[in-house]
């Protein structure tokens, strides 16, 4: 047994120095022999699979943050060396394991990222095959759909100065539009089980929705009985309607709904609280918000851009601007569809705040803060804690449920959250300890340390 131990010890060891090696490699530049040593490492010991699959990641958030900072689409416009070394790393992974849905998924997104059409179809339908009721599945499907959709409206693989003046309102029915609508609502059925066993999944759920909403009112399905072509236009409504029972403070969901109130004469928006109408009262709610300097300014809720939020300056000390966030008042009841919204009020003087506060990373920190206090009560203690791979944050609620967040999923989830430096996992972390009703700051998520403890 002991030499057993030591002659697979040993090929664990192998693996993980070859794992090393051709990270550097690839990192270097150096792809092809980057690979081989990838492929020498899972030979030895498969559980590597994971390393070479995060290595794929950061690959593929490089090139994101690139094609960002370029104003690109999702058909990226730069970090295309990245992209390909993504590519080259997840089709190694995909040859040994063939039957994972997140990897064709992971591979089938880095294909249409690079324009390459046809792979990217092929690999989202083995994904779906692979999950066909699961997460993997569902999301597979949603970005078949758009793939189908943007191929319809004619602007498929083209950059956004390109596709700017291209639109699908009024567009006739055709091969591309009928695959869009028949993935997206296959997604759709998937999506529904799924986020039922795991509310985390709203944000997708919400954006299978919004494709739907995007079809329905853009395309004119054929009516065969009156042998035209016709809006559907009240299927559209119901998808608009799905995404603000889901999310009360979705600025598109609202935005779509207030034209559809003006168009219809019927009332769509509603307090979940008292249930009255948004805009019924004529008297606006007054927000008493506390300034550095001491005096409270009041803020008409009114006055309150309800997609952008408003950037206010304190006029008795002339000194502190602040952001209030755009939130969805009832007048009625005197209540916010946001919880802890006073925590939201950020205090700078630059229009990057405001970006930051409608970054979707950080609306789904908020949304998964409120669905877990609903869930476990509220959240009394966070430990920062020490680990040899890297740091992690325990999470302990009223009723005794503890989460561990570990290293990052790769997807838009709780484990984005990470501590002690500046970046978007400490702002996510951030939120959503605001959200959670804990008083910190950013700075101080910055520079907290392994070893802390906040309790609440």
């Amino acid at each position: 047994m002991g030499f057993l131990n030591k002659l697979f010890g040993n090929k664990e060891d192998d693996s993980k120095n070859h794992f090393e090696q051709g990270k550097a490699l690839i990192l270097d530049g150096d792809l092809d022999e980057g690979i081989k040593l990838f492929r020498r490492a899972i030979s030895l010991y498969p559980n590597i699979t994971d390393k070479i699959y995060n290595v794929a990641h950061a690959l593929h958030g490089g090139a994101e943050s690139k094609n960002k900072a370029v104003g690109g689409t999702i058909y990226y416009s730069d970090g295309i060396v990245e992209l390909d070394t993504a590519i080259a790393v997840i089709e190694l992974l995909s040859a040994f394991e063939s039957n994972k849905a997140d990897i064709w998924f992971k591979l089938g997104v880095l294909y249409d990222n690079h324009c390459y059409f046809d792979k990217a179809i092929k690999a989202y339908e083995r994904a779906a095959n692979l999950d066909p009721e699961g997460p993997d599945g569902a999301d597979a499907l949603h970005n078949l759909g758009m793939l189908h959709f943007n191929k319809g409206k004619g602007i498929l693989g083209m950059k956004r100065e390109e596709a700017s003046g291209y639109h699908a309102y009024s567009m006739n029915q055709n091969d591309d539009f009928v695959n869009a609508e028949k993935t997206a609502l296959k997604a759709l059925g998937i999506a529904k089980t799924v986020y039922l066993r795991d509310p985390s999944f709203q944000t997708n759920l919400i954006n299978i929705h919004i494709l739907l909403r995007e079809i329905y009112n853009n395309v004119a399905f054929e009516d065969k009985n009156n042998q035209q072509f016709v809006l559907k236009g009240e299927t559209a409504l119901e998808h608009c309607l799905e995404i603000y029972k889901l999310d009360p403070n979705n600025s598109a969901a609202i935005s779509w709904l207030k034209k559809a109130e003006k168009n219809t004469g019927e009332r769509y928006l509603f307090c979940k609280e008292c249930g009255s109408h948004l805009e019924d009262s004529p008297d606006p709610l007054t927000v008493g918000i506390p300034c550095k300097c001491g005096v409270d300014i009041d803020v008409y809720s009114n006055h309150i851009d309800k997609v952008k939020g408003l950037m206010v300056k304190h006029s008795d000390c002339n000194e502190n601007t602040f952001y209030v966030p755009p939130t969805v008042w009832c007048a009625a009841c005197k209540n916010t569809l946001v919880p802890n919204w006073r925590n939201l009020v950020v205090y700078e003087n630059t229009s990057e705040v405001a970006r930051e506060m409608t970054d979707p990373h950080l609306k789904v920190m908020r949304q998964l803060a409120r669905q877990l206090i609903e869930k476990h009560g509220n959240l009394v203690e966070i430990r920062c804690v020490a680990c040899s791979n890297s740091d992690h944050i325990e999470l302990v609620f009223a009723d005794k449920h503890e989460i561990l967040i570990d290293e990052h999923s790769g997807n838009v989830d709780i484990t984005m959250m990470k501590f002690g430096y500046h970046g978007t996992g400490p702002k996510c972390f951030h939120t959503f300890l605001n959200e959670a009703g804990f008083n910190v700051s950013f700075e101080d998520v910055a520079t907290m340390k392994a070893g802390t403890v906040l309790r609440h």
